[in-house]
C-alpha cells in the first residue's frame, strides 16, 4: 500500500487488471458463440438439403422436369444406399431402417463437410462474410427455399388455373423472407436488437413450421422431425453471433 500511495499507481494497475479480464471474457464468450453458430449453420444445412430431398420423395406421385437437376439424383442415391443398408442388416429392401440411417448420416456427412471447411477459412477475411450475412440468410431463408424447390417439382395440378408460381406458399415467402432481411438490416445498430430479433424470428419459425408440417405426415421417418430443431436453432445461434460482430469490443 505505501508503494501504491508513493507511486499512485493502484488504480491504474487495477483498472488494467479488471480491464484484461473483462477483454478476456469477452473474447471468450465471442470464440464461444461463433463456435455454435458454425455448428448450427452447418448441421442446418445438411438437414435442409436432407429435408428438401425426402420431401421430394415423399411429397407426391410424379414429378416435373425441373427434379432432374437435383430431386431425381438425390433421390436415386437415397434408396440405393438406404437398399445397401437393409441388405447389410438382412432386412427388406423397403424397410424404413435403412432410410434412417441414410437419412442421419447425410445429414451429418453434409454438416461435417460444411464444419470443416469454416475451420478451414477460419483465419481468414471470408469467415466473417460467410457467417454474418450469408449465416443469417441460410438460417431465416435456405429451408424455405428447398423446400418451395421440392414442392415446385412434384406440383402437377392444372398449370393453366393454379401455377405453382401463383401459389400461397411461393407468394408467402416472397413477402415474408424479405420483410423479416428488412428488419434485421435497418434495426442491426439499435440497442435491443436482440430481443427484438428474437421476437421476430420466433414468428418466423412459427409461421413456416405451419406451412411446411405437413409433410413430416408422409415421411415414414423419425430423423427430419428429430433434426427439425436445427432450423430454428440456426436463426437464434446466428442472433447472439451477430451481437460480437457488431459490437466486438
Amino acid at each position: 500500500m505505501e508503494y501504491c500511495g508513493r507511486n499512485h499507481s493502484c488504480p491504474e494497475a487495477l483498472e488494467k487488471v479488471i480491464g484484461g479480464s473483462v477483454n478476456e471474457n469477452l473474447k471468450r464468450n465471442s470464440s464461444l458463440a461463433q463456435v455454435v453458430h458454425e455448428t448450427f449453420f452447418s448441421v442446418n444445412i445438411g438437414f435442409s438439403v436432407t429435408f428438401a430431398v425426402l420431401a421430394f420423395a415423399y411429397g407426391g406421385q410424379g414429378y416435373r422436369m425441373s427434379a432432374r437437376y437435383f430431386f431425381l439424383p438425390g433421390e436415386h442415391l437415397f434408396v440405393k444406399q438406404a437398399d445397401k443398408i437393409n441388405r447389410l442388416l438382412h432386412l427388406y429392401p423397403g424397410s424404413d431402417t435403412g432410410r434412417e440411417i441414410i437419412s442421419c448420416a447425410s445429414i451429418l456427412l453434409i454438416a461435417l463437410s460444411v464444419f470443416f471447411l469454416l475451420r478451414l477459412i477460419e483465419r481468414t477475411a471470408s469467415i466473417r462474410a460467410v457467417l454474418y450475412p450469408l449465416g443469417g440468410l441460410a438460417a431465416i431463408a435456405l429451408l424455405p427455399l428447398l423446400w418451395l424447390y421440392a414442392l415446385q417439382t412434384t406440383w402437377l395440378g392444372d398449370a393453366v388455373l393454379y401455377p405453382f408460381w401463383r401459389s400461397a406458399p411461393l407468394s408467402f415467402f416472397a413477402v415474408e423472407v424479405p420483410l423479416v432481411c428488412a428488419i434485421f438490416f435497418l434495426t442491426r445498430q439499435w440497442r435491443h436488437q436482440v430481443w427484438l430479433g428474437a421476437v421476430v424470428l420466433l414468428l418466423h419459425y412459427t409461421l413456416w413450421t405451419g406451412e411446411v408440417w405437413w409433410i413430416f405426415y408422409r415421411i415414414p421417418l423419425w430423423s427430419p422431425t428429430l433434426f427439425y430443431f436445427v432450423f430454428p436453432g440456426s436463426g437464434f445461434a446466428w442472433l447472439f453471433y451477430s451481437r460480437t460482430v457488431a459490437d466486438p469490443q
